[in-house]
């Protein structure tokens, strides 16, 4: 095993995951300070997230099921999911031996 996967195995087994991220020079010692305190995991910490939940906007849909309920339904993409509703209606579904 490489130093790197040790490394990320080592965080792993605490509770954390190595991100490497691109930062302006002048931002690098506030992510930095940012990520320190994230890591403890504590009220400070709390405090810290439940102000980045605010002041951050929403990373939008989590999954393909969230981002096409996000979708703003047009008439081209009405008609497809009506087609793909339809043609769901006409699977055969085979027996299966438990």
């Amino acid at each position: 095993m490489s130093a790197l996967a040790d490394h990320r195995k080592r965080l792993a087994e605490r509770g954390l995951k190595r991100v490497e991220l691109r930062a302006r020079p002048d931002d690098a010692r506030r992510l930095k300070a940012v990520a320190r305190v994230l890591a403890r995991d504590d009220a400070e910490a709390a405090a810290l997230r439940a102000s980045l939940d605010r002041a951050l906007p929403d990373d939008g849909p989590k999954t393909f099921k969230e981002w096409l309920l996000s979708t703003p339904v047009d008439d081209e993409f009405a008609d497809i999911m009506e087609r793909i509703v339809a043609d769901r209606k006409n699977y055969k579904l085979r027996d299966v031996d438990w």
